[in-house]
């Protein structure tokens, strides 16, 4: 896993996920299939726990797509 260092690689993330990736996030989330393979999952947490983001943009960009 790959962690980004600047804020518009983080946005990048988050819309690459909700693009690809978040239809699939809630059957999938609570598995874990290895270190080698998080694509379940967003990865966020230490974005949002460091505040390069917060959860009110990752929820408006979710809303915003559905």
């Amino acid at each position: 896993m790959k962690f980004e260092t600047t804020r518009s690689e983080v946005i990048k993330k988050i819309d690459s996920f909700i693009e690809k990736k978040i239809s699939e996030y809630n059957y999938k989330r609570n598995f874990d299939f290895g270190p080698s393979n998080r694509e379940n999952v967003s990865c966020l947490s230490p974005f949002i726990s460091h505040r390069t983001i917060n959860e009110y943009e990752v929820a408006q960009k979710v809303l915003k797509k559905y």
